[in-house]
């Protein structure tokens, strides 16, 4: 799904061919959907949102989350124009990130392109137990990116960590439960900008 940053005010429902006969059928409703969903959430607040294995969250807990997320987004100057891409499984993760991208007026788009490698500033690659690892993400595979701000969790084989050097505009590296080797660390510590980059329980 490509997620295209754009004022809440702008349709791009309106390119659908049949919007209005699927508005008139009751298909689809008028306005936002973190209104619609936080008014849920008002009626409901302690009832199931989601489940997942056997996780589940509150509508009450999902608000919240997404609140929060949204907060960091913002904190990382994301606003209307910037292209967020979303990499991950479907989940409780994956909903929080698609509501947190509601609370700042995004419009959701399924059939909208994928911009290029090359307009990704903010990178979040997140897993988080009991869900498995991500088996391999090479940052080679980012090196066009103008990155800004790349956060990785979880991952069993981190490959292309030198290729971050080249990344000039790169002010916070984060990298979570990672599984490095001796020559990971040691890549890192080569990194000119080693100071922005931080380990949590590597």
């Amino acid at each position: 799904m490509g997620l295209i940053g754009v004022p809440g005010t702008t349709s791009i429902l309106a390119l659908q061919p049949d919007a209005g006969r699927y508005y008139a059928e009751g298909y689809w409703r008028p306005g936002d959907l973190w209104s619609e969903f936080a008014a849920t959430a008002s009626l409901a607040p302690a009832k199931t949102a989601l489940i997942a294995g056997d996780r589940h969250i509150s509508y009450a807990g999902l608000e919240r989350a997404a609140v929060a997320l949204s907060g960091r987004l913002a904190a990382h100057s994301i606003g209307p124009g910037d292209v967020v891409l979303l990499l991950g499984r479907n989940g409780i993760e994956a909903a929080v990130a698609l509501q947190s991208l509601q609370v700042l007026n995004y419009a959701l788009s399924g059939t909208a392109p994928l911009r290029p490698l090359s307009q990704l500033r903010v990178v979040s690659l997140l897993s988080a137990p009991p869900g498995p690892p991500h088996q391999l993400i090479d940052l080679a595979d980012l090196a066009d990116a103008p990155l800004e701000v790349i956060w990785v969790s979880d991952a069993a084989h981190l490959h292309g960590i030198a290729t971050l050097a080249a990344h000039s505009r790169l002010r916070d590296v984060r990298l979570i439960r990672c599984r490095l080797s001796p020559s990971d660390h040691a890549a890192l510590a080569d990194l000119p900008h080693q100071d922005r980059v931080t380990l949590i329980d590597c």
